[in-house]
């Protein structure tokens, strides 16, 4: 593993430390400590640069294949705990922290503060004794339990900054399970970005495992996950601990976790989840909660064809508690359901009962996910999808250019699309069409795809669709199967001028293509 080469560096801080004189007792204790802190960062310091290379390298392939983790045209699915449980603390990561009503564990022993003036000034105070352990975790209670009262600008203050870098450094000296915890959720919650003090909470929480419990360990990797952080070495070295056994002793709701921070980064091998299916098959049971059996559906829909006795397991269960379920829960399952390809015709039709039962609670997000569920996958009723349309068609803004493809070639396959309708979708196609060097080759392939199989759109839109085809060229040539795609459904329509389908076909010629070309 490429991790034992790092796991002693420190916090690589800059030499030129902002001015912080201007906050007081607060900044002359930075200026204390600085040269301390200077012998800490040299440490591992010539090899801290290639590995946030490695690191950064890592999140850019796991955000490319995020997209659809080598599935094709990948359905997004909501966050469950964004929105489902919305009183997670974890909602913060939004930054709308004016509306946040925090009910914290954190820092109860210590007097509230009316502003975050107040609170900067008593940690000046503080941090007068010095920048200890115990110090840096107060700070960081007070800043968990009152994160409801900064603002974006107050994260801009250098007093902030500082405290941040100061976090960083002093991290290899926590000795306490719950510091890092804490610094971990402080990272997440305030949306800090800075690749080194993660690469550092990485590294030392790597070397220091046997100080945490398996539910310290799974705490923190929600926390990496939620953020999108932590390198392929940090995953692989979870997946490692889960084969080892170590994670065999969690409750329910924390094993669930486990698989959960995986998917939400699209981490971890087949032979994971393999493992991990087996063990969960074993504590699925009626007494899970809706929202983590949800959970287990997310995680697993998207390679549900290698565990088909899971999704009938799910099913069996959900089935029992329908008619409990909320409208949100109900149409997260549903899409679930539908991105798996599992799911029997009788839970789809319970579900299309639910739908007309409850449409007058429906937010925009429940109505994408009915539309993911059964027009995109074509698994609802005419009738639902004619009950539906006036609802998408308030809320068609919402749609991203892959899903307003979706939706068209949904209503077409029912026979349902009426020509105002293709239409309006067309308008929206039209916005991401005209961003010529924005849009995504495999965008380009389904606009063509769809509107070349539905036969709709303009000859305005055509022309453009072919032009930005002829924009591209050089991007699609990268990739001779979406090129062929292309070529293939403009001839197949004759939906394309003769010179450009030539021009198709003598480069995919060009690539000796091993299939005949366009016919």
């Amino acid at each position: 593993m490429k991790i034992t080469q790092h796991l002693l560096k420190a916090y690589n801080t800059p030499t030129n430390l902002i001015d912080f004189t201007k906050r007081g007792i607060f900044g002359k204790i930075f200026t204390q400590r600085e040269q301390f802190k200077k012998e800490q960062a040299k440490f591992g310091k010539d090899r801290g640069d290639s590995y946030r290379m490695e690191y950064e390298k890592d999140l850019k392939e796991r955000s490319e294949r995020k997209l659809n983790w080598n599935i094709k045209n990948r359905w997004e699915q909501r966050d469950l705990d964004d929105i489902l449980k919305n009183q997670d603390i974890k909602s913060l990561r939004f930054r709308d922290f004016s509306q946040m009503a925090m009910n914290s564990q954190y820092a109860k022993d210590i007097q509230e503060f009316s502003s975050v003036d107040e609170i900067y000034y008593y940690m000046e105070t503080m941090f007068s004794e010095g920048f200890t352990e115990k110090h840096i975790c107060i700070a960081l209670d007070i800043f968990l339990r009152d994160a409801a009262q900064f603002q974006d600008k107050d994260l801009q203050t250098t007093t902030f900054k500082q405290f941040v870098r100061e976090l960083g450094k002093n991290l290899i000296t926590f000795k306490d399970e719950k510091s890092y915890i804490k610094a971990a959720k402080f990272l997440d919650i305030f949306c800090i970005d800075d690749k080194f003090l993660w690469i550092n909470l990485e590294l030392f929480l790597m070397k220091k495992d046997n100080l945490f419990t398996p539910k310290g360990m799974v705490d923190l990797m929600s926390h990496f996950s939620s953020q999108n952080e932590g390198s392929r070495d940090f995953y692989d070295f979870y997946e490692f601990l889960f084969l080892s056994k170590k994670f065999d002793k969690l409750n329910t709701h924390d094993f669930i976790s486990l698989g959960y921070n995986f998917y939400t980064v699209h981490a971890g091998t087949v032979n994971f989840f393999q493992h991990y299916s087996d063990a969960m098959a074993e504590r699925l049971n009626d007494k899970v909660t809706t929202y983590d059996l949800l959970r287990v559906l997310q995680t697993f829909s998207e390679i549900a064809h290698k565990f088909p006795k899971l999704f009938t397991q799910l099913e069996m269960i959900f089935l029992k508690r329908f008619d409990q379920m909320t409208v949100d829960e109900m149409t997260c399952c549903a899409a679930g359901f539908a991105i798996s390809g599992f799911g029997s015709q009788y839970l789809f039709t319970l579900m299309e009962q639910g739908i007309f039962a409850n449409v007058e609670a429906f937010q925009a997000e429940n109505i994408k996910e009915i539309c993911k569920a059964f027009i995109f996958s074509q698994r609802g009723s005419k009738q639902l999808h004619n009950f539906m349309l006036p609802r998408i068609q308030q809320s068609l803004e919402s749609f991203s250019c892959r899903e307003l493809c979706y939706l068209l070639h949904g209503y077409f396959k029912k026979d349902c699309l009426n020509k105002q309708f293709a239409k309006t979708i067309e308008e929206q196609v039209v916005k991401t069409l005209r961003l010529t060097s924005a849009i995504q080759p495999d965008e380009i392939a389904l606009i063509t795809k769809v509107f070349c199989t539905t036969r709709t759109g303009s000859r305005e839109f055509h022309k453009l669709l072919e032009t930005t085809v002829l924009s591209r060229l050089e991007d699609l040539k990268k990739n001779m199967d979406i090129l062929y795609q292309i070529g293939y459904k403009f001839e197949e329509s004759g939906l394309c001028s003769l010179d450009t389908l030539k021009l198709l076909k003598k480069h995919v010629f060009m690539q000796e293509l091993e299939k005949d070309v366009f016919n």
